[in-house]
């Protein structure tokens, strides 16, 4: 396992930052950077919350 590493890049002005690491030749995506950047995810809010998720079945 490599190292992480950080790509940056700018969109409308704004600086996002996105940490890879490669595992097995692959690239690792930190999903809350990607997520960010896309805008789907800003800080301090959740990306997923119990509203947005499926009743779990009782055994």
């Amino acid at each position: 396992m490599n190292a992480v590493q950080t790509f940056t890049f700018d969109v409308d002005s704004i600086t996002h930052g996105i940490r890879v690491v490669e595992i097995d030749g692959a690239p690792w995506f930190v999903a809350q950077d990607a997520a960010a950047a896309l805008g789907l995810y800003t800080a301090g809010e959740r990306a997923v919350t119990r509203a947005t998720l499926p009743p779990m079945k009782k055994w």
